[in-house]
């Protein structure tokens, strides 16, 4: 399995529907195996990708995917194209795909480069099959059961939050009895969804994933709102979109992979506006591939929940107060999560999110300059370790931040985010080193709150230390 970046999209100035520009690879599996692929590339009118296997053997015959559909609502503007495949041993195959659309060209002219992202997975049969075999012991409830399915008011705790993180199972065939066919761009759909519906008075935050392993399922999250329209008709408008797939550590060889819905300032005031979360398996139909008994096969998904309303009653709002009040000065938690996080290519900045349980200041600082966020610059550090490309000789560097800001949210008195970014353009540009590593450091000892209290580490997040990017190279470099 891997993740290729940065993939030329081939455009051409003389476009022709009936014979775009293309790339073709040619398959040989040694066993029975399932082929999936996920193209992530801009949404531009007019401009698309096209995926078409062929068997060689049967004189080019092109073969049924199992599954295909795009996904429209990824963040940033983009798409996801997701095809899969059963591939026969000892055939040969050819996958093409072929590039719609002309190239874009400015006034002076000149045409620009487009790219996308590709991850292919060959897995064979046999190890799919062996992977989701049911595990004995373990207790997962199922998707549609182990779901919390109508939240309210009453399911919020006295700080306005709720919060949901399970390992739910999905076992074949009997949990899969509520899959839908739908039609997509004119072709009949799988799919089988679970959805969660929010009715609440007060305005909320919410931030929802999904982990799963690749090659034996691909879910999707949704968040629609019900709105009605002017002849008082009711109708789901999709208001948030989903991330594109995630993969764990931004490690492009792992196989367990991630999908995000964020959505903040939720309306939820008015009796017309209701909300929906859904979780969808889009392709419900790969464990019917694998054959063996009824019940033996199951894959699994974590579902991870945070909501948190924003409005609260002045009872929650003393008693989360008090709550707060007795807790010492605290780094809580910094983003990255998963560390080491991989960073691919060079790029020209690093950052950091970290979380505080109240606003940091810098000890020595007087009460105007505590009013400059800037000045949490002189408590962080990047310790980079760079690499000589002429003799291999390392080297370690300290960076001060370029960048630094704070915030909060009223309802979250608990939680003051400090965004910091370390500008990293000399190492992009340079042909003499290269960036390994980098770790974040925080002088926690020069950091005290307004009370003069200095700041401690959450015991975890000191047990395992604050992030770590690891500097790989291009794509385009490992490949060649």
């Amino acid at each position: 399995m891997r993740r290729f970046r940065n993939v030329l999209f081939k455009l051409s100035r003389e476009y022709s529907a009936s014979s775009p520009e293309y790339d073709r690879v040619e398959l040989e599996p040694v066993d029975d195996a399932l082929l999936h692929l996920t193209f992530l590339y801009e949404a531009l009118e007019g401009r698309g990708i096209k995926v078409r296997l062929t068997d060689t053997w049967m004189m080019g015959q092109e073969v049924t995917p199992q599954a295909s559909f795009r996904l429209r609502d990824i963040e940033g503007g983009h798409e996801e194209l997701v095809a899969e495949y059963q591939l026969t041993k000892g055939r040969h195959y050819s996958l093409t795909v072929y590039y719609l659309g002309g190239a874009p060209v400015d006034q002076p002219g000149r045409s620009h480069c487009a790219l996308y992202d590709v991850t292919l997975a060959i897995s064979h049969l046999t190890k799919v099959k062996e992977e989701t075999e049911c595990r004995a012991g373990t207790h997962a409830e199922p998707l549609g059961s182990g779901l919390t399915h109508v939240i309210t008011d009453r399911d919020l705790d006295g700080d306005g939050a709720y919060s949901f993180d399970k390992v739910l199972r999905l076992q074949y065939p009997g949990d899969f009895k509520k899959v839908a066919t739908t039609r997509e761009d004119g072709k009949p759909a799988d799919i089988l969804a679970e959805r969660i519906v929010f009715d609440l008075s007060s305005n909320f935050d919410i931030r929802a994933s999904l982990d799963w392993e690749y090659d034996q399922a691909l879910f999707t999250l949704g968040f629609t709102e019900a709105v009605r329209d002017e002849s008082g008709e009711w109708y789901a408008d999709a208001s948030h979109e989903q991330s594109p797939l995630i993969f764990k550590q931004n490690n492009d060889h792992f196989q367990t992979v991630r999908r995000e819905l964020v959505a903040d300032g939720v309306e939820s005031q008015e009796h017309s506006r209701k909300h929906t979360l859904t979780i969808a398996n889009r392709q419900p139909g790969l464990l019917g591939v694998l054959g063996g008994p009824a019940g033996a096969a199951c894959l699994y998904v974590r579902v991870k929940i945070s909501l948190q309303a924003t409005q609260r009653s002045a009872q929650g709002l003393y008693s989360s107060s008090r709550r707060r009040s007795g807790g010492p000065p605290t780094l809580q938690a910094c983003r990255p999560d998963e560390s080491p996080a991989f960073v691919h290519g060079r790029p020209s900045s690093a950052r950091f999110d970290l979380v505080f349980n109240t606003r940091p200041y810098v000890q020595h600082h007087d009460a105007l300059e505590r009013q400059d966020e800037r000045a949490l610059a002189e408590a962080l550090r990047l310790k980079a370790s760079t690499v000589s490309l002429a003799d291999g000789s390392t080297s370690e560097v300290h960076l001060a931040p370029s960048e630094v800001t704070g915030s909060s949210k009223a309802y979250r008195g608990d939680e003051y985010h400090v965004a910091v970014a370390f500008d990293l353009t000399e190492f992009e540009r340079t042909a003499t080193e290269k960036l390994v590593h980098a770790q974040l450091v925080v002088l926690t000892a020069q950091l005290v709150d307004s009370d003069g209290v200095t700041f401690g580490v959450e015991a975890r997040l000191a047990a395992r230390g604050l992030p770590i990017y690891v500097f790989e190279q291009n794509d385009e470099e490992q490949l060649l």
